[in-house]
């Protein structure tokens, strides 16, 4: 059972605190993980 408290991520933690924040990080994230898509399916059309 403490297994699962273990899998909460921090800014899950933090969201109420700086919200702004969190969820400017999200995004960039999101950017970046979109960008890499991109990426690889740029690399498997070549």
């Amino acid at each position: 059972m403490s297994m699962g408290m273990n899998m909460v991520p921090p800014a899950a933690v933090s969201l109420p605190f700086k919200p702004l924040a969190d969820a400017k990080g999200l995004l960039d994230d999101s950017a970046k993980t979109c960008q890499h898509i991109l990426y690889l399916l740029a690399k498997v059309d070549q």
